[in-house]
C-alpha cells in the first residue's frame, strides 16, 4: 500500500513555516512572524534564542529551506523533514503538524540526529 499523500493545506503550512523558520533560525525574523506555527510553539521559540554559530550566522542572507517533504501520521497529523541550505552546507530539521480545525499548524521542530 502507498503511503497517504499528504493534503494541499498541510504541504503549504509545512513550506511557509519552513520558510520562516529558517528566518527566525539566523536572526533575521523574530518568532511570531513564523506563520503556520501553533501559538505553543511560538511561544517556546520567543523563549529560545537561535543556536546560530558565529560561521553559520555569515551565511544568513543566503539559508533557505530547499525542500520539505511529509509522510502522515494519521488524518490529522503529519510528521516532516525540510532541508535548510547555507551556502555549501545543508541540514536537516524534523518537524510535526496538526490538523485543528481545518488548519494545519506545525506543532514541533528538532535537529535531525
Amino acid at each position: 500500500m502507498a503511503p497517504e499523500e499528504a493534503p494541499p493545506q498541510a504541504q503549504s503550512a509545512a513550506e511557509g513555516f519552513a520558510a520562516d523558520y529558517v528566518r527566525y533560525a539566523y536572526g533575521l525574523a523574530a518568532a511570531t512572524e513564523i506563520t503556520d506555527a501553533s501559538p505553543e510553539l511560538v511561544a517556546i521559540l520567543e523563549r529560545k534564542t537561535p543556536q546560530v554559530s558565529a560561521f553559520q550566522a555569515q551565511s544568513a542572507d543566503t539559508a533557505e529551506a530547499t525542500g520539505v517533504n511529509l509522510s502522515m501520521a494519521s488524518e490529522t497529523a503529519a510528521n516532516g523533514v525540510m532541508t535548510v541550505r547555507a551556502k555549501d552546507s545543508l541540514y536537516k530539521l524534523k518537524f510535526e503538524l496538526r490538523e485543528d480545525r481545518g488548519q494545519w499548524l506545525v506543532t514541533d521542530v528538532s535537529a535531525t540526529g
